[in-house]
């Protein structure tokens, strides 16, 4: 049986280049490509740039809904932060 999970996806916009941020994140892992996956606990967070050089899009999956939301928040704080 394969346990019930939860997504949410969210845009933040940024002043800066959205790739800049995202190569600052992942100094320490290997290639940018589609984004930059990142596993928090029992979750995952894809972060990707927008072609439009707006912002990015942070996709989140969780086996909690609260998690999921906690989870868009934080990363969102810490992408506004480099603004």
């Amino acid at each position: 049986e394969i346990p019930d999970f939860y997504s949410t996806s969210r845009f933040v916009s940024t002043e800066k280049v959205p790739t800049q941020i995202l190569k600052k994140m992942c100094r320490e892992r290997a290639g940018l490509n589609e984004g930059v996956v990142l596993k928090e606990n029992d979750s995952r967070v894809l972060i990707r740039p927008m072609k439009t050089g707006k912002g990015v899009m942070m996709f989140v999956e969780s086996f909690k809904s609260e998690t999921a939301g906690e989870l868009c928040d934080k990363f969102e704080k810490i992408l506004k932060s480099d603004d």
